[in-house]
């Protein structure tokens, strides 16, 4: 819940850094999605200027989001997405102490709407060995939607991208296809997604640059049936591993098909299908092929699967 008044936003509500929401909790295209799902609490305020245009600034919560979501501090360093890196020590998030930093321009206008945005995080680490990361990150992230009123009544056109660095969420990378990082339905292996990787010998982090971009079309075959075609393609490239042979560069895509039946006014019956493949550079320790596992070396680390929602909304 959140309250707004002169241009103040208070509360527990969408984040004002996406231009777009992906999709319903965690069946998204690559979209840096707090809007629907793990909103943050936030404080923001809103100007103003007339003729659709807009500008925000906001502080938010980069911890965990209760229930709802965990927040954008990313730790996978224990999880199955390092493991085909050189195995460095699991580190620790040193808790909340500076929020995410947002702000944004928007305008929206009868054509449609366009919004730019930044934001910065703080990366507070503390590794086993007793080594400490305090850094800057930083994401930006832009998007264009255009209304098509000749294709039909609400059809639209939207592109949306982000590129970042140690602020890996904002990607939209780790929120995409129910949050498996690349390894739909335990097919292939994760990406490595997190904030920093603190390197096997204890000396050093290293950085994260993940960016993602996003399209998806609308358009309402009738006022009780519309369908959309959505689709992604992201990366994430890792600099400073201690052994640049086995570093672990990724690459992903998907696509996929919404539809909605709307038999009466606030009632939707959704069903959705997504699709995606990814490919990392260097095989894990546990999969055939990896370095040193004596299985078939072609192996090129590529996980690909489906995913099916049904979902049943009514609003009053």
């Amino acid at each position: 819940a959140y309250v707004t008044w002169a241009g103040i936003t208070a509360g527990k509500a969408p984040s004002f850094y996406s231009f777009t929401g992906g999709g319903a909790a965690w069946y998204n295209f690559f979209s840096p999605d707090q809007q629907g799902f793990n909103q943050p609490d936030l404080l923001a305020y809103t100007a103003s200027f007339g003729g659709g245009f807009s500008a925000t600034i906001a502080a938010q919560s980069n911890g965990s989001n209760g229930a709802s979501g965990g927040g954008t501090d990313l730790n996978g360093v224990s999880g199955l997405n390092f493991n085909n890196l050189s195995r460095g020590n699991d580190y620790f998030v040193n808790g909340q102490s500076i929020p995410d930093f947002v702000a944004n321009l928007k305008v929206v206008q009868g054509w449609g709407s366009a919004q730019v945005s930044g934001v910065g995080h703080y990366v507070n680490v503390t590794g086993f060995n007793g080594l400490q990361q305090q850094k800057e990150g930083w994401g930006v992230d832009a998007g264009v939607s255009f209304n098509l009123p000749t294709f039909g009544a609400g059809d639209k056109f939207l592109v949306t991208g982000a590129w970042t660095q140690n602020a890996v969420w904002y990607s939209g990378l780790p929120d995409a296809m129910d949050g498996e990082l690349g390894m739909t339905n335990g097919n292939g292996q994760q990406m490595a997604l997190a904030d920093t990787y603190e390197n096997p010998t204890g000396n050093s982090f290293a950085t994260p640059t993940a960016w993602s971009v996003s399209a998806e079309i609308d358009h309402h075959f009738s006022p009780e049936f519309v369908g959309s075609i959505e689709g992604s393609y992201g990366q994430v490239r890792w600099t400073g591993t201690d052994f640049s042979s086995v570093v672990s560069n990724s690459n992903s895509w998907l696509v996929g098909a919404v539809a909605h039946w709307i038999p009466v006014h606030n009632l939707d019956f959704e069903f959705e299908v997504l699709y995606q493949q990814s490919q990392t550079q260097t095989p894990n320790g546990f999969v055939a092929g990896a370095p040193g596992s004596g299985f078939n070396t072609s192996f090129q680390g590529r996980g690909d699967g489906f995913e099916g929602r049904f979902e049943v909304t009514r609003n009053w």
